[in-house]
């Protein structure tokens, strides 16, 4: 072993990260042309903001990380310092298939095919937008619902949460299952 530089370091991190990133990007590509369906959630995090010019430091802002799922071939990573309508309508926009994701309203533009406000569409790209795509709910968001509802001993809850657990082990039991 021998001592390395952080400079030399950062700068393989940064050549590798422009290689790989031309394939990520040829798989986005892909993604949005030929998936069948687009699965995705977002994570919020904080971000530590750099120091102010005097040295001081500024509040954290809150920034969402999205992960997307093309049909099981390709999983994307998106960071998005907002959590809006035109921070999903710019990741997807073009894709036609199915998207599953909790039923946040940032996805209502995308699924009525009308861009949100500060969305940049040329009159020619407009023209060429497909159908927009399809909702898929998630069971997974719609049983936390439930699952308070039947901690509460509520009858429609308890029985929701009975017929979804009973979808998951139908499921569970299918071949190529992911669960």
């Amino acid at each position: 072993a021998f001592p390395l530089d952080r400079s030399t370091m950062c700068r393989y991190a940064e050549h590798i990260g422009a290689c790989l990133g031309a394939i990520v990007e040829a798989m986005r590509k892909d993604a949005l042309a030929n998936a069948f369906c687009l699965s995705t959630d977002a994570t919020g995090a904080a971000i530590q903001p750099q120091p102010l010019p005097d040295g001081s430091k500024q509040p954290c802002r809150k920034g969402h990380f999205f992960v997307t799922l093309a049909d099981r071939d390709h999983v994307f990573f998106d960071f998005q310092p907002k959590h809006n309508s035109l921070a999903v309508w710019t990741m997807f926009k073009g894709f036609c298939g199915y998207i599953q994701a909790d039923a946040h309203v940032i996805y209502n533009a995308l699924y009525r095919g009308t861009p949100p406000e500060g969305a940049e569409e040329t009159e020619e790209e407009a023209n060429k937008r497909g159908p927009p795509p399809k909702e898929v709910g998630c069971y997974s968001h719609c049983r936390r619902k439930l699952w308070e509802a039947a901690v509460c001993r509520h009858p429609e809850g308890v029985e929701g949460l009975r017929r979804i657990n009973d979808i998951f082990a139908a499921v569970a039991k299918l071949p190529d299952s992911p669960h």
